[in-house]
């Protein structure tokens, strides 16, 4: 079984899981391969990190 192809573009609101936690975020930049999201960790701390598109959920 093969995921559905969703193009991913800057600023979209997505929700990924990191560390443990779910948080909502934006897509700052995406590739074919790996997607860069800006959130606000469980501290209110402005996080941006690199993901597998796979772990990225559009909302």
């Amino acid at each position: 079984m093969t995921a559905t192809a969703v193009r991913l573009n800057q600023g979209q609101p997505v929700r990924v899981h990191v560390r443990g936690h779910d948080h909502e975020g934006e897509v700052v930049s995406a590739t074919r391969s790996r997607a860069t999201v800006r959130y606000v960790n469980q501290f209110g701390e402005e996080r941006i990190t690199k993901l597998p598109i796979g772990e990225v959920v559009v909302r």
